[in-house]
């Protein structure tokens, strides 16, 4: 394995990134058409900003530290809201402690066998994870009310959707994955375009089922559309666990990514693979197992996305675009 990725690879990781995070927590943080809006458009600024950056983190060391120990945090932090997720809208007995142990057992075995091998398993399921979410939310079209979708919104709304944009990983996603690809700025910025597009009109439809009062009562909007749909020729009697399944395995994709990149970040700063493989599935259960707030996984998250993505998305590498162009 040369530890690279195609085109079509990374546009796989890309998209099933997008149908992760994004689009759980998108309807849980907007309250408006233009709060999704402006979201979504400083996501894509977040995401140009590294998409003409030449940083490559494996080449510096003090970069791999302050990568690495980010990684952990949102690794963590993924895990406790897919074990958060599988607990609530399951209601499996399954219990945290298992769910949290089976997420932190798979991330280590993936970060030990390295990212190709991720981004592979990524475009294998990539058609399967499209299409089957695509088709839930289409078939829920027709019952879209556009009196459910808020207009209403102020400048200080519109500050704080600025910075939401950093919640779209995106952005991340292409600096934790330059070492790894040499694929063209126009294909990655295509699969881009194309994510955000997919999360506009997910969380379209579920603001216009659920509307306001909807999306705020319900802890996860975006599985109340599943619970709901009326899918045409469907024989199965659960037919949400399938798609919510689906859901699953994009958001573990999406830990995969900085687990994978952590290690290697790990093994620049000397540490064998197979240790930082050890010492990823022990941060990762403790850490999310511990957590203890006040505020819910999904806050948590925003707060170091925001927080942290500043320096890690933005800050950094566009001082790499200013000093390709001072040199």
């Amino acid at each position: 394995m040369n530890n690279k990725i195609s085109a079509s690879q990374l546009r796989a990781i890309i998209i099933t990134s997008a149908l992760s995070m994004e689009i759980l927590i998108l309807p849980i943080v907007v309250k408006s058409l233009q709060e999704l809006v402006i979201i979504l458009a400083s996501g894509l600024i977040f995401c140009i900003v590294p998409l003409f950056s030449d940083i490559k983190i494996n080449n510096s060391r003090i970069l791999c530290i302050i990568y690495s120990v980010k990684n952990i945090l949102v690794s963590a932090l993924i895990a406790k809201i897919i074990s958060d997720v599988t607990g609530n809208v399951l209601h499996n007995n399954i219990g945290e402690i298992r769910t949290l142990m089976f997420i932190a057992l798979t991330a280590g075995y993936c970060a030990y066998k390295g990212f190709e091998p991720m981004a592979r398993t990524a475009q294998m399921f990539f058609w399967f994870i499209v299409v089957g979410t695509l088709y839930v939310y289409l078939m829920s079209i027709p019952d879209i009310r556009l009196g459910n979708i808020s207009l209403s919104y102020d400048l200080r709304t519109v500050a704080s959707s600025l910075l939401m944009g950093l919640v779209i990983n995106t952005g991340e996603i292409i600096v934790l994955t330059k070492y790894y690809t040499e694929g063209s700025r126009r294909t990655t910025l295509v699969s881009v375009i194309l994510s955000l597009i997919l999360s506009l009109f997910i969380c379209f439809t579920v603001m216009g089922r659920l509307g306001a009062r909807g999306m705020e009562s319900a802890k996860y909007p975006l599985f109340e559309i599943m619970y709901a749909a009326d899918l045409p020729g469907m024989f199965i009697k659960r037919q949400e666990a399938i798609f919510i399944s689906l859901w699953l395995v994009s958001s573990l994709l999406s830990l995969f990514v900085y687990v994978t990149t952590a290690a290697d970040y790990m093994s620049v700063l000397n540490i064998k693979r197979n240790t930082a493989a050890l010492w990823l599935i022990v941060f990762v259960f403790l850490l999310s197992y511990f957590y203890k707030s006040r505020t819910t996984p999904v806050t948590t998250y925003c707060m170091l996305q925001v927080a942290g993505g500043i320096f890690t998305v933005f800050i950094i590498p566009l001082i790499y675009i200013f000093g390709r162009k001072k040199r």
